[in-house]
């Protein structure tokens, strides 16, 4: 049953209801659930006449039967009359009506009804115009299941591009012209891409002519900055599907718009766990580690980020051997698992298993039996390089032969060629030994 308005609400009775939206909806009461903060908030806003709606994700994900944990809000009145009612709220984004409300321990976004015109730089509108209209406000969204409003006083569901039923299907379709939608900002290819990927046993699938739109508008991208499409990257490969979506970029040619260069994709990433360096690696199997450097530094990825993906994927054929077992687990440090990881998908056929059952039962962080004023003692060599490159040595040792005394390092040093030659070549605290990257 369709209505305009009724006089029953969630709230409570004698409320201000604000100023109801200009769109038909359906009774859907109790779709969400709110706690006494959000409810604060919106009681707030009704009673200084203004129209509240619960939009985006916690609509899209309470039809869908789940609970979400964030709210955004759309009002129908300017940014600074937000600011006016809310005086400790936080002007997180002025330009594009965006205020953030704090209320007891939360905050809550809330942003103005608008319309949005000339897209110049093909990411952000650089015409947005203050309205009063819901139904403005929701056909400037990107996809259906994405432009659904739910009035938490009325209790009414606003649906007027038949998201509900998109979800239903587990489709993806534009608000309006596909191409357009895209044309408008080059990031809404990246978020169809990445909702794709709901986390059900299959990815979502955008209909025909959205599909069309992915391929034609994929120069969009380079309008984007690498920062943002960082950002939506990470959440498409560590998604549940992410095998199938990343087929799909690769045979779209998303995927060589973005990193400039053809990848593999297949089944084993999505057989990863869910770490962004281990997936990252697998997905740049078949290309060099300096190029995964560059594209790493390009996408302005964190530097630990970074670090790991690119070590991770310069040992992606590196196999420990029984006998460095000891050292290859004090040097991988926190990355051994992962790297363990990355080996039994990159090498279906060999087995990692007993590799890992020693790993996992050595501890690591081990500290040098010998110390630098010891060796001092013993050899007579002064502070300097060739004490150091000794003392690793001495300390490759203890790890290799699990030594635990130091009287066991005093006899294996009175074997040791320490007199002569040139320290720089004595063995390392170092696995593998490896010349290059490759």
């Amino acid at each position: 049953m369709l209505c305009k308005s009724r006089a029953r609400h969630c709230l409570g009775a004698g409320l201000m209801l604000g100023r109801e939206a200009d769109l038909q909806g359906q009774e859907a009461p109790g779709l969400l659930k709110m706690d006494a903060d959000l409810t604060a908030v919106i009681e707030r806003l009704a009673q200084a006449g203004a129209g509240v709606w619960i939009v985006g994700g916690a609509v899209r994900d309470a039809i869908l039967g789940l609970n979400s944990s964030e709210f955004d809000l759309a009002v129908d009145i300017p940014p600074h009359e937000v600011l006016e009612i809310f005086t400790d709220a936080i002007a997180t984004g002025l330009k594009y009506g965006t205020v953030t409300i704090r209320s007891g321990n939360s905050l809550f976004e809330t942003t103005t009804t608008r319309t949005e015109a000339e897209y110049g730089d093909g990411r952000r509108p650089e015409i947005v115009e203050w309205g009063t209209s819901l139904a403005d406000d929701l056909s400037r969204r990107d996809l259906t299941i994405n432009a659904m409003a739910w009035d938490p006083l009325r209790e009414i569901l606003y649906d007027p591009y038949q998201g509900a039923l998109d979800l239903e299907d587990r489709v993806l379709r534009a608000v309006g012209n596909a191409n357009s939608r895209l044309s408008e900002d080059g990031l809404r290819i990246m978020r169809v891409y990445r909702f794709m990927d709901r986390g059900f046993d299959s990815p979502w699938l955008p209909e025909r002519e959205l599909s069309g739109a992915l391929i034609k508008c994929l120069h969009m991208l380079k309008k984007v900055s690498n920062e943002r499409i960082w950002s939506e990257f990470q959440r498409i490969i560590l998604g549940k599907n992410a095998s199938e979506v990343l087929m799909r970029m690769h045979l779209d040619g998303a995927l060589k718009a973005i990193f400039g260069t053809d990848l593999e994709v297949d089944e084993r990433i999505s057989k990863c766990s869910q770490h962004l360096p281990s997936r990252m690696s697998i997905l740049f199997s078949n290309i060099a580690t300096d190029e995964v450097k560059k594209i790493m530094a390009n996408l302005k990825a964190s530097t630990a980020i970074g670090a790991k993906t690119i070590r991770l994927h310069y040992l992606r054929n590196d196999i420990p051997s029984p006998k460095e077992v000891n050292l290859y687990r004090e040097v991988m440090g926190d990355d051994v698992l992962a790297h363990l990881e990355v080996l039994t998908i990159l090498n279906p056929d060999t087995e990692f298993s007993e590799i890992e059952k020693q790993v996992r039962q050595i501890e690591p962080g081990i500290k040098p039996l010998a110390t630098g004023d010891w060796l001092m003692n013993q050899t007579g060599i002064i502070p300097g390089m060739r004490l150091g490159h000794l003392k690793e040595w001495l300390h490759r040792i203890q790890i290799d032969r699990s030594f635990t005394d130091l009287s066991q390092i005093e006899t294996v040093l009175c074997t040791l060629a320490w007199q002569d030659g040139d320290s720089k070549l004595w063995p390392k605290l170092r696995w593998p030994n490896k010349p290059s990257d490759s």
